[in-house]
């Protein structure tokens, strides 16, 4: 491990993420297009930012890559369960959804008591 590392372990983490956030207020907007000492960078140049953006938050970990190191790697099965049960129940469309549930909103928001303001106090 590098002697800055080892004196700084914080940097493990914090440099990557840094260097994400830094390079992230550099993009621009649909609406508004970044400008910093007569440099613009339009709305039309977002997905070359981004890569730059990938490419230097790569680099900022492959620096610190020795801190990554002292963990070990182990997958475990509860990871791995817990992975696929996220990754296959994570998407909620309409057609998932019992037919009942808006209906009983519907019902609820309808009801006389359903807000605080048509309460009787």
């Amino acid at each position: 491990m590098p002697s800055w590392l080892a004196l700084r372990p914080w940097l493990t983490f914090v440099l990557p993420f840094a260097v994400f956030m830094l390079v992230g207020s550099l993009e621009p907007t649909a609406e508004k297009p970044f400008n910093l000492l007569g440099i613009t960078i339009e709305y039309s140049a977002y997905p070359i930012v981004y890569a730059v953006k990938i490419v230097l938050t790569m680099l900022a970990m492959a620096a610190v890559w020795p801190g990554y190191r002292q963990f070990a790697f182990r997958v475990s099965p509860l990871a791995l369960s817990t992975t696929s049960f996220v990754v296959g129940s994570g998407t909620i469309s309409r057609s998932k959804r019992p037919s009942r549930w808006p209906a009983a909103v519907r019902c609820w928001l309808a009801s006389a008591y359903s807000s605080c303001v048509s309460r009787v106090t």
